[in-house]
């Protein structure tokens, strides 16, 4: 497959290639100059990164692409894991699930 076969594939599954850089500069935007960014570690950083790209892809391309959606769960239980090893008491679903105070 030729390079220019290529991007005009990625055009139907990712959108086009400057607006989606434009929704995720905007987003990455946010998060670095809205929140406290800071705090974060390089590992939680660089998921949020790749979680506002693959948003960037959904919004700006194909909604149903189901890669995007996958790395995106791939990419939170990165940091996920990550705030885990810092954490004094992993939360689990079923600590999730019980009332506040109890």
């Amino acid at each position: 497959m030729k390079l220019s076969d290529d991007l005009k594939a990625r055009d139907k599954s990712h959108g086009c290639f400057y607006k989606t850089a434009r929704v995720s500069q905007s987003i990455k935007w946010v998060m670095r100059h809205e929140g406290d960014w800071t705090k974060l570690t390089h590992i939680q950083m660089e998921a949020l990164d790749c979680i506002a790209m693959k948003i960037a892809r959904i919004v700006s391309g194909n909604q149903d692409w189901l890669d995007s959606w996958y790395d995106i769960q791939g990419y939170a239980e990165l940091a996920r894991q990550d705030a885990e090893t810092r954490s004094e008491k992993p939360i689990t679903a079923k600590d999730r699930s019980k009332p506040k105070g109890s």
